[in-house]
């Protein structure tokens, strides 16, 4: 069975999040909450923290570590991504009435 975003939510955000990242991970949430509402909120929550520590991991630890240049080279090329995601992730929670 499909999950079915809330009416809270932007329903084709929030599907194009979920098939890009994990819909395990929502079904888990919902399983657990009982609550498609509260498990999309859970979901977009885990999402923003997961790409803005992959950022940080990016920007404190790999990049400044990186000794070889097409390793830095390719880090730095994915970075916009892993940004650009946790962008998408924050505009859902504001949309979800998040902080």
């Amino acid at each position: 069975m499909k999950p079915q975003p809330s009416s809270k939510a932007d329903p084709l955000a929030f599907e194009k999040i979920m098939r890009e990242h994990n819909r395990t991970l929502f079904r888990t949430a919902r399983a657990i909450l009982r609550d498609d509402a509260e498990a999309e909120d859970a979901y977009v929550d885990h999402e923003v923290v997961y790409h803005q520590q992959v950022l940080d991991a990016i920007d404190k630890v790999l990049i400044p570590s990186a000794q070889n240049a097409e390793l830095k080279g390719l880090i730095t090329k994915v970075r916009p991504a892993i940004a650009a995601h946790l962008d998408h992730a924050k505009h859902l929670q504001a949309t979800l009435g998040k902080k």
